[in-house]
């Protein structure tokens, strides 16, 4: 009876240590080791693979979405690089030294007034009322960074809507920040005049890809914005899609 009471206090006693640590992507999360204790980190998703600056000084379990995290030794310093299954990624420095903390809940800060473009659940299925008129695109670019691929082209009549679905794919041997790429829409003139369209929405279901994964997204605008074709006749766009890797690239497309 006393064992259990003991094991009950200690398990209390630890878990009014956790705490909150919510980080900015490319925000370094600052954590002591205590030695001789171990350091619990838990993530949103399950850690898929790490990055361990030295591994002489902290020894590492995977638990579930869980890292244990023990010091090997009684001080130092090092950093580690912690990936996701859900392709988010987060960085860490780790120091060895008196502390009061042995868990940590790790997550990303709540937006109060998260970016239009970039929603973190998937839209509902609207206009089923209305099936779509599709045009199939097959175009796709790719450099040694990423690869970028159109499928797609839906105009949904009565609501004036259009949607573009894509894929991207991480090509790189480092994780890609989809918030880095710029996406900008334009609908070419017969004079090869260029106007600029709103984006209403871009899709991206992940914030990073690691590297070699790949996500579908979408992207949609008002055909309010540029009005409708006279009847029979085509509506020509031009995607440029930039980013810190690549110049801009660029797709032309179209109605049937």
């Amino acid at each position: 009876m006393r064992l259990c009471y003991c094991t009950l206090l200690l398990t209390l006693s630890w878990s009014t240590e956790a705490r909150e640590l919510a980080l900015e992507a490319g925000e370094l999360g600052q954590i002591t080791l205590k030695p001789g204790f171990s350091t619990s980190l838990r993530f949103p998703s399950e850690p898929k693979t790490l990055g361990l600056g030295n591994q002489d000084l902290v020894l590492v379990e995977f638990v579930g979405r869980e890292l244990l995290l023990k010091p090997l030794a009684s001080e130092g310093q090092t950093n580690l690089f912690v990936y996701l299954l859900s392709g988010e990624r987060f960085d860490f420095r780790i120091r060895i030294g008196p502390t009061k903390t042995f868990s940590f809940q790790v997550s990303r800060p709540r937006l109060k007034n998260p970016e239009p473009n970039l929603p973190t659940q998937a839209p509902e299925r609207r206009f089923r009322e209305s099936p779509p008129r599709q045009t199939s695109l097959n175009q796709r670019w790719e450099n040694q960074h990423l690869s970028i691929s159109l499928a797609r082209l839906s105009i949904y009549g009565p609501h004036q809507l259009a949607r573009v679905d894509f894929s991207v794919r991480n090509l790189s041997s480092s994780s890609l920040p989809l918030v880095d790429l710029d996406w900008q829409l334009f609908l070419k003139g017969q004079d090869t005049h260029l106007s600029p369209i709103p984006i209403s929405l871009i899709y991206l279901p992940l914030g990073h890809l690691s590297p070699n994964q790949e996500v579908q997204g979408f992207l949609e605008f008002s055909q309010k914005d540029i009005g409708a074709p006279a009847r029979g006749q085509a509506q020509a766009w031009l995607l440029r899609v930039g980013s810190p890797t690549q110049d801009s690239v660029e797709f032309n497309f179209s109605t049937d």
